[in-house]
């Protein structure tokens, strides 16, 4: 399978305030505001994988689904996506014709 983005929709950001920012370091994790994991590791970053990815993480995401944007150069032109889209986005496979 091939994907538009690396496998994380964390991975290659900062985050300020409720807004999820493409950050000036391309292997930042925004949960971690610092470099992430995988590539510490020599990994590809893999959001199914990572030690952040736990139930009670992602029943916190639930709430934040809909209020945190998402700002990337891949889609600027929208003026920020929500962040339930751009998961929907990054973790998707490219379709395959």
């Amino acid at each position: 399978m091939e994907f538009k983005n690396p496998q994380c929709p964390f991975y290659g950001f900062s985050v300020l305030w409720r807004v999820q920012d493409k950050s000036k370091n391309p292997n930042n994790c925004a949960l971690k505001m610092d470099l992430c994991g995988k590539i510490e590791q020599g990994k590809n970053p893999d959001w199914e994988r990572c030690c952040a990815n736990t139930k009670e993480f992602n029943e916190d995401l639930k709430e934040l689904l809909n209020r945190v944007r998402v700002y990337s150069t891949e889609l600027f032109d929208k003026g920020g996506v929500s962040l339930e889209y751009w998961i929907d986005y990054v973790m998707k496979p490219i379709k395959q014709v």
